[in-house]
């Protein structure tokens, strides 16, 4: 995943973030959040506001 995503704005053993860019419904940032459990798998992916 993160060899796909390349410079994250926030990267760890267990979390990525990615800001997308800001939202077209409000102020926030949209954010891509990946968490991950043991050895890199992907456990949840999802996006939110920021």
């Amino acid at each position: 995943m993160r060899a796909l995503l390349g410079n994250l704005d926030s990267s760890g053993p267990a979390i990525d973030i990615d800001c997308l860019g800001r939202s077209a419904t409000g102020p926030g940032c949209e954010i891509y959040r990946i968490d991950y459990v043991a050895a890199g798998e992907v456990r949840a992916a999802r996006v939110q506001r920021g």
